[in-house]
């Protein structure tokens, strides 16, 4: 032990040791500091020769991320070091050092207080929690040893010099070879990859190569690629990472379903002599090489998708968003679910038809679990009370729980938030069924503000929670997981990055048992305008953000996911609206409990994106697309909102105007007088973050049809057919459930045939481009 905050360059933590929610009931942790001494020299002055140490520190639990939901006896391993005198060492500690599964011991009052427990390494840069490695952390070797702290520093410094044996060339920790295709940094287009081929290596400076350029530009055949068939030099410094490159001819008759699992797969058949020549000559099978290695690490990934190993447990899982992700990333097999709500649960059975589902409170199958099995009575679902659910799975048997609690309580957009919200609590007894089962890995996704709800806060007015333990739930996540033996780490997404023509960030932590290897977050795959917010931890350091400075697509917008469905108008009540001359657009009033086409209906067109492709497997004619009903004047102002780009409420004319929304005294000058309310969404943006209720009123209120411009439109997407044209109405279900990624095979289940219950179900879900870009880090990190 040595004081606090000597001869250390650690800014972080010195502003932690002065935080209250930083102190410690160990006066040790506030006033010391932690370390392990390495190694023991002499290091000459001029008359004399001091005592110097080489330690690695180690970090009191209390200045790490959990602050007020720490241990006071442990201590947690890093990866920083540092030289000091021996003279500053104040105190030996006696530290246990706990493997796998070892319980965390029990310390009494009279317990000296030099004596505390390691079990896990913090990284502060990640704000992660990993398992110790047996070799360098466990047991305590006697005498000297190599630092690790400064050999990682080393082999990291030496892995970013570029290395050249024989054809191959390792650069930061990958290996690049001969014939691999490979992502290059984009000098002329910022923020896309260009595509290229090593061709030759021999120097450390430069590799020679062939580039390829982008069949098109725009929303469809975005994997197709031409080879240009010249050699240039490609400098080493542009080298991203590698991606795959195959024969057109070895992809399957529909590909969608490929390229959603693997976003890092083009396809080419034709070559150019010069960029932009025109449709250039035919590329046989034969005239693409690879390089034998990576093909064959590419074909037994794409093995591993078809048969997948994790068996899965989804709570919360509403209609399915995540595990509909991993079984579409080939990740896993849904083998559990379980939700409150009945719709939900029929939506779940219908797209798992295999999985066992229980349609009952968490809290009750915790309770009907700890009743000894031998008195244990059927338990009931709360959509059938005659109905028994089926026997739950016991320890060891799910390898993956998902935990995706009810986001309300949390979620911003609600103006009634309390602190007492019983929704709130379910993270709760999630985690308890993670202690019950102790699965390999734990996945928890929702709204940031889950992590930063208080706990023990109080009700301070407006719909705000205030007080109590700063980011409480956030600490208590992290803290249940590491009690319970997993390893975690925490980073804000957006979802938008990987594929979604919507912006919607998110938390996600990852947990994994004590010595499993933990996943990592996926990189982004997709362009998009808003990066993850940054987020400012209690501790003083930001929230790891999952961003990238290039990366392979563009961005998907409203129109990738619209285009294709026929289109209607809704029948406008006050018989005002300027209706364009279209014939070939049906008009539809509300008929039971909806408006729009009550049956299933063909396609306008073939897939005019690659989004709308990939939405479109499995499926052959558009179910759900119809709206809710609302009360006359609603209707009457979204037939009369005009049909022009990013049109809201105060384009109205004065006779169908909100006086309260356009008040310059009121609430709406505070709320820029509602801007989005009774909104169209555009046409070459994003859609909002996607809601429960579709309500062109509230907050959220942009969800009306966008307006298509025929001419303009064409540019982008050649084939459009005329009769899609102008459309007067809100989004349908089929629309929701695209803009959040849901397949149009997807059926959503009411058992009170509720329109409204269907877009609860499309809001509340995982949006599936997000969940697959999860499911393909426990994929390969399961399996590698």
């Amino acid at each position: 032990m040595v004081p606090a905050g000597i001869m250390v360059d650690h800014s972080v933590r010195e502003v932690m040791f002065r935080q209250a929610s930083s102190q410690s009931a160990h006066d040790l942790g506030n006033t010391r500091w932690f370390g392990e001494v390495i190694q023991l020299y002499d290091r000459p002055q001029k008359n004399r020769s001091s005592k110097m140490m080489h330690i690695r520190w180690l970090a009191h639990a209390s200045k790490t991320i959990l602050q007020e939901a720490h241990h006071p006896r442990e201590l947690f391993a890093t990866y920083d070091c540092d030289l000091l005198p021996v003279d500053l060492i104040q105190g030996a500690c006696d530290v246990r050092r706990l493997g796998p599964g070892d319980a965390v011991p029990q310390y009494s009052i009279s317990c000296p207080e030099n004596i505390f427990f390691l079990r896990r390494r913090w990284d502060e840069r990640t704000s992660s929690f990993h398992s110790l490695d047996p070799e360098i952390d466990l047991p305590l070797a006697e005498g000297p040893r190599t630092c690790i702290c400064c050999t990682l520093d080393d082999e990291e410094k030496r892995s970013a010099k570029p290395r050249v044996v024989g054809q191959t060339l390792h650069l930061r920790g990958e290996s690049y070879h001969r014939y691999d295709h490979v992502y290059l940094t984009n000098a002329s287009d910022v923020g896309l990859f260009d595509i290229a081929q090593i061709t030759d290596i021999s120097s450390e400076s430069v590799v020679k190569g062939k580039f390829y350029q982008r069949y098109s530009s725009d929303g469809k055949n975005t994997r197709q690629l031409f080879l240009i068939n010249r050699t240039v030099n490609i400098p080493i410094s542009l080298l991203a990472q590698k991606c795959t490159v195959v024969h057109t001819s070895t992809l399957s008759e529909n590909p969608f379903d490929e390229f959603g699992q693997d976003p890092d797969l083009f396809h080419v058949e034709r070559s150019l002599r010069n960029p932009n020549e025109g449709d250039g000559m035919p590329l046989g099978p034969e005239a693409l090489k690879s390089c034998e290695i990576c093909h064959e690490d590419w074909e037994r990934h794409r093995e591993l998708r078809s048969n997948p190993s994790l068996r899965m447990m989804d709570v919360f899982c509403g209609g399915g968003g995540m595990s509909q992700s991993f079984v579409r990333a080939g990740a896993a097999s849904v083998e559990w679910g379980i939700d409150f709500s009945p719709s939900a649960c029929e939506t779940f059975r219908v797209q798992h038809p295999n999985a066992k589902v229980y349609n009952q409170c968490v809290n009750r199958i915790l309770e009907h679990q700890a009743v000894p099995e031998s008195r244990r009575r059927p338990l009931y679902s709360i959509g059938d009370p005659r109905k028994p659910l089926p026997r739950f799975p016991e320890k060891g048997e799910v390898d993956l729980v998902s935990l995706t609690p009810p986001c309300t309580g949390f979620s911003g957009l609600n103006r009634f938030r309390k602190a007492a919200d019983v929704r709130n609590t379910l993270i709760a007894p999630g985690l308890s069924l993670v202690e019950l089962l102790r699965p390999k890995y734990v996945l928890i996704e929702n709204v940031l503000n889950m992590a930063r709800f208080p706990l023990r806060g109080k009700d301070t007015g407006r719909g705000s929670v205030g007080g109590g333990i700063k980011w409480g739930t956030h600490l208590f996540i992290l803290r249940t997981l590491l009690d319970l033996d997993y390893q975690v780490r925490f980073a804000v997404l957006q979802a938008g990055a990987y594929g979604l023509p919507q912006g919607r960030h998110r938390i996600v932590y990852i947990a994994a048992k004590n010595g499993t290897p933990l996943p990592d977050f996926p990189l982004p795959t997709h362009q998009f305008p808003t990066p993850p917010p940054s987020v400012k931890l209690p501790t003083g350091s930001m929230a790891p953000m999952i961003t990238r400075e290039c990366v392979p697509h563009r961005q998907i917008h409203a129109k990738d996911a619209l285009l294709d469905l026929p289109g209607f108008h809704w029948k406008d009540p006050s018989e005002q609206s300027q209706v364009p001359n279209n014939p070939k657009l049906r008009v539809f009033a509300p008929h039971s409990g909806l408006c729009g086409f009550a049956k299933a209906v063909k396609y306008d067109s073939t897939p005019l994106s690659d989004y709308q492709g990939w939405l479109r497997v499995g499926s052959r004619r558009v179910t759900h697309h119809s709206t809710g009903v609302y009360g006359d004047r609603t209707m009457a102002r979204v037939c009369n909102i005009p049909l022009h780009e990013n049109a809201d409420h105060r384009a109205l004319h004065p006779d169908f105007s909100l006086a309260s929304y356009v008040d310059n005294t009121g609430s709406a000058a505070r709320n820029r007088m509602y801007a989005g309310s009774f909104g169209r969404v555009g046409l070459g943006g994003t859609f909002q973050t996607i809601v429960t209720v579709v309500n062109p009123s509230n907050r959220q209120g942009r969800c009306l049809h966008p307006a298509v411009r025929v001419v303009a439109v064409n540019a982008y997407y050649p084939c459009l057919p005329f009769k899609h044209g102008q459309q007067m109405r809100v989004l349908t279900v089929r629309e929701w459930a695209r803009a959040q990624g849901f397949g149009d095979s997807t059926d959503f289940i009411s058992v009170q045939n509720s329109q409204e219950d269907r877009y609860r179900i499309i809001g509340n879900a995982v949006p599936i481009p997000l969940g697959m870009a999860l499911a393909r880090q426990f994929l390969y990190n399961d399996r590698s």
